[in-house]
């Protein structure tokens, strides 16, 4: 009697396919088990995707990766499975799989379908298979996106999972995504010390701490980089029912700070000017160093803390060498920077008086646009005639808008100079110290060698 064949089988079904036509998971293994009992296959090894399409990228497919990796390590010498679109519906993937088999001797059946790819007219009809399948998947695919674009422009939740405090609940006969009370405090604690803080840790900390619970790192980082919690989901603004947690400009000025977002070090030593300072001959960001100093006999040490150009010391790729320190440059921030903020607002302002108007004029534009609503609603106009003109003055608005200067929000630096600042400073930490200089600085370009600098406000 022959040595029962080593055999992997491979289960797949998706959600729809359970329910519509009972390919569940259970009844795919009953028919590989019998199948293989039948053929003299000794099945080795289980593997499962649950949930998965054919046409899922392979990364998505857990299950699928590890048959491969087996596959490659030689663990068995026959892969089943049910039918030809349990395993495929991708051209493209299906070669790459094919071609990673062939190398390693390893064959594939079909329990109820059959293919004999060993025969050029074999090959043919699988290929032709394939084809037919993906192009029917296709055309389901595209059905699927139109119906959830329609839905997600009429604000309608396309799906019951929700990102970390969200919710979907039934309004007026629709499913719409709303804020999930059992998990609202929280979300909102996050936008709010953060926004204190300017530290995805500090916050990760401080969530921990307050509500006793384990929160994941990279949820913090979700949350704060997620369009949907100021309302914007796939083009569409306002998606999130009866309210958003954050305006936009909140949104956008936790990006610019995430960018800046500075990690704890393993020595504990935190740095006011982390990622704020950059070098002026290569525009690297200076790297906070330090040292501690016995200042007397006691031995009572002293922490001392300068910035450096790492491409210098480090990798040589820049001439600056050099440090500055950080007592330094706190000292003449705190005694110059209200001066150079309203140095900066005053010249701002006056650039503004001294720009020239644009050569289109955006009022005459959308005047031009009612005029032409106002005569194709008298049917002074025909449908073709009324589309071409009014396609012809929204390109020119584009034009014009574009041409427009984009003004600055000065908002902050107004606030800065308001806040009464200098009264607290010193009993701020060095967090605080860190968060303020970053609610009104977006650089600070450092000549290591003269000691100076120039400072880029937000």
């Amino acid at each position: 009697m022959a040595k029962l064949i080593p055999t992997a089988a491979y289960v797949r079904v998706s959600h729809d396919e359970m329910v519509k036509h009972g390919y569940s998971i259970e009844a795919q293994k009953d028919g590989l088990q019998k199948y293989a009992k039948q053929k003299g296959y000794k099945i080795v090894e289980w593997y499962i995707d649950e949930g998965k399409t054919a046409r899922k990228k392979q990364g998505r497919r857990k299950e699928y990766l590890r048959l491969i990796e087996d596959a490659q390590q030689g663990k068995f010498e026959m892969i089943i499975f049910k039918c030809i679109d349990r395993w495929f519906r991708d051209i493209k993937e299906y070669y790459k799989t094919q071609s990673i088999l062939d190398d390693k001797g390893i064959n594939w059946e079909c329990s109820e379908e059959e293919y004999d790819t060993t025969t050029r007219d074999g090959r043919w009809k699988l290929h032709i298979y394939l084809m037919l399948a993906q192009d029917e998947a296709d055309k389901t695919s595209e059905r699927i996106n139109y119906v959830f674009e329609n839905k997600v422009k009429n604000k309608e939740a396309i799906s019951g999972s929700q990102p970390y405090g969200f919710m979907v609940k039934e309004i007026d006969g629709h499913k719409r995504v709303v804020k999930d009370p059992n998990t609202m405090a929280i979300v909102e604690d996050v936008f709010t010390h953060f926004d204190l803080y300017n530290s995805k840790r500090a916050t990760l900390f401080y969530i921990q701490d307050k509500y006793n619970i384990e929160v994941d790192y990279k949820l913090i980082g979700k949350i704060l980089t997620n369009p949907l919690y100021y309302g914007h989901y796939k083009g569409v603004d306002d998606y999130v029912w009866y309210g958003s947690y954050i305006t936009k400009k909140i949104y956008d000025k936790n990006q610019r700070l995430l960018k800046k977002n500075v990690k704890l070090r393993k020595t504990n030593i935190e740095y006011i000017f982390s990622s704020l300072l950059r070098c002026d001959s290569c525009g690297g960001v200076l790297v906070g160093t330090y040292t501690w100093k016995t200042i007397n006999k006691e031995g009572e040490r002293r922490l001392y803390i300068q910035y450096r150009c790492n491409k210098s010391y480090l990798r040589g790729q820049c001439p600056k060498r050099g440090s500055f320190s950080e007592k330094i440059i706190e000292k003449r921030l705190v005694e110059t920077i209200e001066e150079e903020v309203e140095s900066f607002i005053c010249e701002y302002e006056l650039s503004l008086k001294k720009q020239t108007a644009p050569k289109i004029d955006t009022k005459e534009i959308k005047a031009e646009m009612e005029r032409l609503n106002k005569m194709f609603q008298k049917n002074r106009l025909t449908e073709q005639e009324y589309d071409y003109e009014f396609d012809r003055l929204e390109k020119k608005m584009e034009k014009a808008l574009k041409e427009q200067p984009k003004e600055r929000d000065l908002t902050p630096l107004y606030e800065f100079l308001n806040s009464g600042w200098k009264n607290i400073y010193h009993t701020l930490s060095i967090a605080e110290k860190r968060a303020l200089w970053r609610s009104v600085i977006s650089e600070i370009i450092v000549d290591v060698k003269s000691k100076t600098f120039t400072i880029n406000f937000i």
